[in-house]
């Protein structure tokens, strides 16, 4: 019998190869036969891709998968959303926590402004009444030594009458 007439049969999923390379070719590939090789001899486990999990046979054909494989690109670009979306949470709670600060803050603001106004408002009321009292004073005085001095005057012709 001819090696071109023979046939190679997959003992896994017994298709028919023309050829013995065909036949290794099939069998290091294809998903099915991958996938019962692996229930069969577990030492054996061929490759798997982590993002769209298709089986290969050796390290290089996962890398040339890898750099191709699409799933890859649409599982980077899920992380990059999704660290992008806790950045972005963070970022909002803490824009949130500053707004609530600065809320504290002008409410603060507004109320030792407001006692302020009052505060310097008493300030203004007391000057005011102290300069009254002052005045007063002042004129309380001058009454009281004109009265002294009309007092002495009087006590004087009194003195000077006797």
């Amino acid at each position: 019998m001819s090696s071109e007439s023979q046939s190679f049969i997959c003992e896994h999923c017994n298709n028919e190869f023309h050829s013995i390379s065909s036949l290794n070719y099939h069998q290091k590939n294809a998903l099915f036969c991958l996938n019962i090789q692996q229930n069969i001899n577990n030492t054996n486990i061929p490759l798997k891709c982590e993002y769209c999990e298709h089986m290969l046979s050796c390290k290089k054909s996962l890398s040339r998968h890898l750099k191709n494989c699409k799933k890859r690109e649409v599982k980077h670009l899920e992380n990059i959303n999704k660290e992008l979306s806790i950045k972005l949470e963070n970022i909002t709670q803490q824009y949130e926590l500053i707004k609530s600060k600065i809320d504290e803050l002008t409410t603060e603001n507004i109320f030792l402004s407001r006692h302020y106004i009052t505060s310097s408002s008493k300030i203004t009321e007391l000057l005011e009444e102290n300069k009254f009292i002052k005045k007063n004073a002042i004129k309380q005085d001058k009454e009281y030594m004109q009265l002294l001095s009309e007092k002495l005057s009087l006590q004087s012709r009194f003195n000077n009458n006797l």
